[in-house]
Protein backbone atom coordinates (compact mmCIF):
# COMPACT_ATOMS: atom_id res chain seq x y z
CA UNK A 1 0.00 0.00 0.00
CA UNK A 2 1.49 3.35 -0.96
CA UNK A 3 -0.04 5.30 1.95
CA UNK A 4 0.79 4.14 5.48
CA UNK A 5 -2.69 4.71 6.90
CA UNK A 6 -4.58 3.77 3.73
CA UNK A 7 -7.46 1.95 5.48
CA UNK A 8 -8.02 5.06 7.59
CA UNK A 9 -7.73 7.67 4.83
CA UNK A 10 -10.34 10.33 5.36
CA UNK A 11 -9.94 11.91 1.93
CA UNK A 12 -7.43 12.83 -0.70
CA UNK A 13 -7.69 14.96 -3.80
CA UNK A 14 -5.76 16.84 -6.45
CA UNK A 15 -6.71 20.09 -8.08
CA UNK A 16 -5.15 22.98 -9.98
CA UNK A 17 -5.56 26.26 -8.13
CA UNK A 18 -6.12 29.04 -10.67
CA UNK A 19 -3.60 27.42 -12.97
CA UNK A 20 -0.69 28.39 -10.73
CA UNK A 21 -0.39 25.37 -8.41
CA UNK A 22 -1.18 21.70 -8.39
CA UNK A 23 -2.41 20.90 -4.88
CA UNK A 24 -2.50 17.44 -3.35
CA UNK A 25 -4.23 17.05 -0.01
CA UNK A 26 -4.30 13.84 2.06
CA UNK A 27 -6.10 13.55 5.40
CA UNK A 28 -6.45 10.53 7.66
CA UNK A 29 -7.83 9.37 11.00
CA UNK A 30 -4.46 8.00 12.15
CA UNK A 31 -2.74 8.85 15.44
CA UNK A 32 -1.61 12.30 14.34
CA UNK A 33 1.73 13.87 15.22
CA UNK A 34 2.99 15.34 18.47
CA UNK A 35 4.83 18.66 18.69
CA UNK A 36 8.07 16.73 19.17
CA UNK A 37 7.35 14.64 16.05
CA UNK A 38 6.85 17.78 13.97
CA UNK A 39 10.45 18.88 14.66
CA UNK A 40 11.83 15.72 13.03
CA UNK A 41 9.06 15.04 10.53
CA UNK A 42 11.12 15.12 7.33
CA UNK A 43 14.44 13.72 8.62
CA UNK A 44 15.73 10.45 7.15
CA UNK A 45 15.47 7.32 9.29
CA UNK A 46 13.72 9.20 12.10
CA UNK A 47 11.04 7.07 13.69
CA UNK A 48 8.28 9.15 15.21
CA UNK A 49 5.79 8.41 17.98
CA UNK A 50 3.00 7.93 15.39
CA UNK A 51 3.28 4.25 14.43
CA UNK A 52 1.75 2.59 11.36
CA UNK A 53 -1.70 1.24 12.16
CA UNK A 54 -1.97 -1.37 9.40
CA UNK A 55 0.76 -3.65 10.75
CA UNK A 56 3.23 -2.51 8.09
CA UNK A 57 6.85 -1.74 8.91
CA UNK A 58 8.39 1.73 8.82
CA UNK A 59 11.98 2.64 7.99
CA UNK A 60 11.61 6.39 8.51
CA UNK A 61 12.14 7.36 4.87
CA UNK A 62 8.67 8.07 3.47
CA UNK A 63 8.21 11.70 4.52
CA UNK A 64 11.90 12.49 3.86
CA UNK A 65 11.47 11.27 0.28
CA UNK A 66 8.27 13.28 -0.19
CA UNK A 67 9.98 16.43 1.15
CA UNK A 68 12.95 15.94 -1.19
CA UNK A 69 10.68 15.54 -4.22
CA UNK A 70 8.53 18.54 -3.27
CA UNK A 71 11.65 20.69 -2.78
CA UNK A 72 13.06 19.64 -6.17
CA UNK A 73 9.78 20.70 -7.78
CA UNK A 74 9.99 24.11 -6.04
CA UNK A 75 6.91 23.24 -4.01
CA UNK A 76 5.99 23.25 -0.36
CA UNK A 77 4.47 20.77 2.05
CA UNK A 78 2.38 21.62 5.09
CA UNK A 79 1.18 19.43 7.96
CA UNK A 80 -1.92 20.15 10.00
CA UNK A 81 -2.13 17.70 12.89
CA UNK A 82 -2.89 17.29 16.56
CA UNK A 83 -1.87 14.12 18.35
CA UNK A 84 -4.77 11.68 18.50
CA UNK A 85 -6.80 13.59 15.88
CA UNK A 86 -5.35 12.50 12.55
CA UNK A 87 -3.24 14.44 10.09
CA UNK A 88 -3.64 16.42 6.89
CA UNK A 89 -0.73 16.93 4.49
CA UNK A 90 -1.05 19.63 1.83
CA UNK A 91 1.46 19.64 -1.04
CA UNK A 92 1.60 22.63 -3.39
CA UNK A 93 3.61 22.31 -6.59
CA UNK A 94 3.90 25.08 -9.20
CA UNK A 95 1.92 24.16 -12.32
CA UNK A 96 3.90 23.85 -15.55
Amino acid sequence: MPLSFLPKIKYYYLWINGGSYAIIKVADHGPGFSKADKEFLFQKFKKLSARPTGGESSNGLGLAIVKTLVDRLNGEIELVSDQGRGATFVVRIPAL
